[in-house]
């Protein structure tokens, strides 16, 4: 039976996954289509700049053919990239990712660079200024000393979530000449799916290895990454100063601009985003309800 500790490690990373997910699905809902770069007028965007973290679903090139994952040894070719950039970009897709479409939704000047190319350049100075993409194909969230001392290191990415937490250290010093806290503060953090590829690389080894080891290991390693982010200044909050609580001596001006209200419950502008998503379209709810509303006029019910 897992223990408390695990359980609320679990819940914690729910709540971060579904606090992610509903802050992308607000800006998308709430910004204009835009491709980065180009002209078309819009709004100063919420954010100026985006950090993002994770593995393949969100790397948009820190690793190649020849670097990341053995079974995908072909990502630097084509029809890699072949729907929208035309050209192999080093995204395992054929086009863009989820973390593309969320730097136009924000009106960001670029898509975010990897990091690699970021660090070892100073031509991509412009591009920087939208942020930088730190994740990586076949990342883990476990650190590679683990899979090696268990002779599962033959095709397991060297990166784990917490060796991309160290690249953003070293690019808030190469890159800004205030604090990491004040660089922090005025970004967008998001934290792409990440702990899938330690179960992957473990599979073959569940008799030695048990799966729940690995979920143990994985959540500790994304609660800590996760507290070393908002350590850095990615989120500061004091979690016994609850909205109208003494200590709480103001409210936001523009509720309708943020998804959290009280730092649990969502904000009227949130709950009319995923209201929409049930009561519009079929994506959420099937029968569509529109068509059930249907259904029941035509039964003549009152």
């Amino acid at each position: 039976m897992a223990s408390t500790t695990d359980n609320r490690l679990d819940l914690g990373l729910l709540l971060l996954l579904l606090v992610a997910a509903a802050t992308v699905v607000l800006a998308v809902a709430a910004a204009p289509a835009h491709t980065p770069g180009g002209n078309t007028a819009t709004p100063p965007p919420p954010f100026r700049t985006v950090y993002a973290f994770g593995d393949s679903f969100t790397d948009t090139g820190n690793t190649r053919s020849t670097t990341g994952p053995y079974s995908f040894g072909y990502v630097s070719s084509p029809p890699y990239g072949a729907t929208f950039f035309h050209r192999s970009t080093n995204r395992y897709s054929d086009g863009r990712l989820v973390v593309d479409f969320l730097a136009e939704a924000l009106a960001l000047p670029s898509y975010l660079p990897p990091y690699l190319a970021v660090s070892v350049s100073n031509a991509n100075a412009t591009a920087a200024g939208a942020g930088v993409n730190f994740a990586v194909a076949g990342a883990t969230a476990i650190e590679h000393d683990f899979f090696a001392r268990n002779n599962l290191s033959i095709d397991v990415t060297p990166q784990s979530i917490m060796t991309q937490l160290g690249w953003f250290d070293a690019h808030l010093l190469r890159s800004s000449s205030s604090s990491s806290a004040a660089a922090a503060a005025d970004a967008l953090f998001w934290v792409g799916e990440i702990g899938a590829n330690d179960y992957a690389y473990t599979v073959v080894a569940r008799d030695t290895i048990p799966p729940k080891l690995v979920r143990t290991m994985a959540v500790q390693r994304v609660t800590a990454f996760v507290e070393g982010l908002l350590e850095r200044g990615a989120y500061n909050f004091d979690l016994f100063a609850t909205c109208g609580s003494p200590q709480v001596t103001t409210a936001c001006a523009r509720p309708a601009e943020y998804v959290n209200w009280d730092g649990v419950h969502m904000t009227e502008a949130m709950y009319k985003v995923v209201a929409g998503m049930f009561f519009s379209g079929d994506g959420y709810c099937r029968p569509a309800f529109k068509d059930l509303l249907a259904m029941k006029a035509r039964q003549g019910k009152p």
